[in-house]
């Protein structure tokens, strides 16, 4: 009898330390999944852009957006679907990189006074390679220009093709007339339409997509460096992927990072200055990191026109 009391107790006991147990692994749970709601639920950013968008590409799902279906000049955005063929055309065995390109009269840098150029000249031949460099790096005018008739044999017949990519990839708000993305009334896009060709362009193409992360490129014995200063930044991880800037559009941004094997695509159009761009930009990437997982602050929240590496101006 005293032994079976005993065991009663003892077991009572064991019964009183398991609940407890259980009851600050409750407690634990609760406080853990309010800080992490905390977290997903951090306020989303204000911009100072006409336009914007940010997707989680390896989910497709959009995190946040303002006017994502919004009709805008895309600038030299309009690049990215060049891009796009370039890659494709490649992928297909229809050009091949060290193809050589003849520059045309109506490629020649000189035909661009005041825009972004690879300073291209008449009667040169240069590879493909080279000139789709050329235009993403530097979003040399000329250089998509020569890629165009390079392809189709004229920048009308380029902008059928692209025009028909478009269809093709679902921007269902986006309609081509050049290949440069100078202003004309009839050209436009949308941070939505923009964002699906960005991940299309990603996930489709890759070895086109590194292109995109190239700093700097040099040719006809000039250098010069991308506007996009964010793939300097050590902490997002940026590795693509193009500037626009027109009168028309102001200046605009489509950026990409990839950190602990999450991808993030965002949209920024329309802003004020470079230097805006690349403010609103960042900050919208690290809002869709933080939303979902604290990272360290480790660089400055803004950047001034000075202090942007490349030139300011492409148009």
């Amino acid at each position: 009898m005293f032994t079976n009391l005993i065991y009663l107790h003892i077991n009572m006991f064991r019964i009183t330390v398991v609940s407890f147990r259980l009851l600050c692994f409750t407690v634990f749970l609760f406080f853990f999944s309010e800080v992490n709601a905390q977290i997903l639920n951090l306020p989303v950013p204000q911009l100072k852009s006409k336009a914007w968008i940010i997707v989680d590409d390896s989910t497709g799902r959009t995190l946040a957006s303002f006017n994502p279906n919004l009709r805008l000049p895309p600038a030299s955005l309009t690049k990215i679907m060049t891009s796009y063929i370039v890659g494709d055309k490649i992928r297909l065995g229809e050009v091949h990189p060290k193809h050589p390109v003849k520059v045309s009269q109506r490629a020649w840098a000189k035909k661009w006074p005041g825009s972004a150029k690879m300073f291209l000249e008449p009667e040169q031949k240069v590879s493909l390679e080279q000139v789709n460099q050329g235009m993403i790096t530097v979003s040399g005018n000329d250089a998509a220009t020569a890629i165009a008739e390079h392809i189709s044999g004229s920048c009308a017949d380029f902008v059928k093709l692209m025009n028909g990519y478009a269809v093709q990839l679902g921007m269902t708000d986006t309609h081509y007339v050049n290949p440069h993305g100078l202003d004309d009334p009839a050209q436009y896009t949308t941070a939505r339409d923009l964002a699906l060709l960005c991940s299309k362009l990603i996930h489709d193409l890759p070895d086109q997509y590194k292109h995109h992360s190239q700093r700097h490129f040099s040719w006809n014995n000039i250098s010069q460096l991308t506007r996009n200063s964010l793939l300097w930044d050590k902490e997002l991880k940026v590795d693509g992927i193009k500037t626009g800037y027109t009168n028309g559009a102001g200046y605009s941004l489509a950026s990409s990072a990839i950190k602990d094997g999450r991808r993030l695509i965002a949209i920024v159009l329309g802003t004020e200055s470079a230097a805006d761009r690349i403010n609103e930009s960042r900050k919208l990437l690290r809002w869709g990191y933080q939303s979902s997982k604290s990272i360290p602050v480790t660089v400055a929240d803004t950047v001034t026109a000075s202090a942007e590496k490349p030139d300011d101006h492409e148009h």
